[in-house]
């Protein structure tokens, strides 16, 4: 590894952007990503939530991003109205794919690049308005990008770079075959780059077929990242699980808090249960509308809604910086 980078180090002449996002220094998985030696190298990113993985990702596709912006003419943009982007990120859920929008939008905007996330549960008018727009940089869900490719609103001509994050969640998920169908819309003269919190034996058989000439690279060691969280397991008869889950809220009332369950049903009805002891709670579930999630998602980020009832697939890339507490109200898979 080679001496820190300090943010003016950072690529395309990001380092300005990041400062004015709060950042002092390069997390550990952000340098890790910038070591020349991998350049040109397929990457298995690891690193634990809350280590800057996104950035990092950012970070990585900086170069290539900077130079399709800087050599996409407004003749070219007249000429074709399919969207030929030159990296194309793969997220399991509409919230982590919305959650990558918003940090690569706010890193790519000093260069010029435009980022287009496209969801299921969203309109594909809009959706093909935006493509038509000619994006640098586009991340969906796996349906909604074969949609888009399969329909010719996207080619994946002119793309150098595929990053699949989370892609153990991906596979929990069954989302393999729509992989399988997106990588062959792809270039085979191309990087592919996974991101996933560990590497199970599916995720690196699917590594295995899809990259060339990988490495590994890890960020923080197990634990180090989130060292300040406290860990409590409390013994409770199943039938108990809800009520152990109310008392531990009245007695931190002041904690916004995340539930975790384990179906959709019982999200709606913890949530109910919890409204009834006169805690203002919501659900969030995959059978939800993308406006419903959005809606539910700003009342609990702001604030007016204190309490979160979701599974672990739907709350899967939610970014909130002040959640006091996490309750797993079933154990987690």
């Amino acid at each position: 590894m080679s001496d820190l980078l300090s943010l003016d180090q950072a690529p395309a002449g990001l380092g300005a952007a990041l400062r004015n996002a709060g950042f002092e220094q390069f997390t550990s998985i952000q340098q890790a990503v910038l070591e020349p030696t991998l350049a040109d190298r397929d990457l298995r990113i690891s690193s634990q939530t809350g280590s800057g993985k996104t950035v990092a990702l950012g970070l990585l596709l900086a170069d290539t991003v900077a130079g399709a912006s800087d050599s996409t003419s407004n003749h070219e943009a007249r000429k074709s109205r399919v969207a030929t982007p030159v990296a194309l990120l793969i997220a399991p859920t509409r919230e982590l794919a919305g959650q990558l929008g918003r940090e690569l939008s706010w890193l790519y905007e000093p260069i010029g690049a435009h980022v287009l996330v496209v969801t299921g549960g969203t309109s594909v008018m809009q959706e093909r308005t935006g493509l038509q727009r000619r994006p640098h940089v586009v991340i969906g869900t796996p349906g909604r990008l074969l949609d888009h490719l399969r329909a010719g609103a996207m080619k994946l001509d002119r793309l150098e770079t595929i990053a699949l994050d989370e892609a153990d969640e991906m596979l929990d998920m069954n989302f393999e075959e729509e992989l399988d169908g997106i990588l062959g819309y792809a270039p085979a003269e191309r990087r592919t780059h996974l991101v996933s919190a560990t590497f199970p034996r599916d995720v690196m058989k699917l590594a295995n077929r899809l990259q060339r000439d990988p490495i590994s690279v890890q960020g923080t060691a197990l634990g180090r990242a989130n060292s300040h969280i406290d860990h409590v397991v409390m013994q409770v008869r199943q039938a108990a699980r809800f009520d152990a889950a109310i008392n531990v809220l009245l007695r931190y009332p002041e904690d916004k808090t995340l539930l975790f369950v384990r179906t959709r049903t019982e999200t709606v009805r913890l949530a109910d249960e919890l409204c009834a002891a006169g805690l203002a709670a919501r659900a969030l579930n995959g059978e939800m509308t993308q406006r419903e999630r959005t809606a539910v998602f700003t009342q609990f980020r702001s604030g007016a809604v204190r309490y979160l009832v979701a599974t672990d697939v739907a709350a899967r890339g939610l970014d909130v910086q002040d959640i006091g507490r996490v309750i797993q109200v079933d154990l987690p898979d």
